[in-house]
């Protein structure tokens, strides 16, 4: 789904991955913490230059990040964001995910 040289952006905590090994090693850590994540779509509106989805993220904080020096909580979370992607010849080219990190940290409890 992504471009070899795209740029995925999490604006909640200022991180900047770049390309597809990149964002794939992201998307294995952040999961890898919370292993029952469930990501539910709202709404979701597409053409064929820009793609705009709601979302929720829930999930339990049974794992932690150590890495991060978050530690399990065993607390379940739910966070609305919103994503932006742009696309360039069917790919994303450009990813940008919107939610509150305080909401985060709260419903992990650390």
């Amino acid at each position: 789904m992504f471009s070899d040289d795209c740029l995925y952006e999490v604006i909640a905590d200022g991180r900047r991955i770049s390309g597809k090994e990149g964002i794939a090693s992201y998307a294995k850590s952040t999961f890898s913490g919370i292993p029952d994540t469930e990501i539910i779509t709202l709404k979701v509106i597409v053409n064929d230059s820009i793609g705009v989805v709601e979302w929720i993220w829930k999930g339990t904080n049974s794992v932690g990040w150590p890495s991060m020096g978050i530690a399990p909580t065993n607390k379940h979370f739910e966070v609305r964001g919103i994503t932006i992607m742009e696309f360039d010849i069917g790919l994303i080219k450009r990813n940008r995910d919107y939610w509150d990190w305080n909401t985060f940290i709260k419903g992990i409890s650390i």
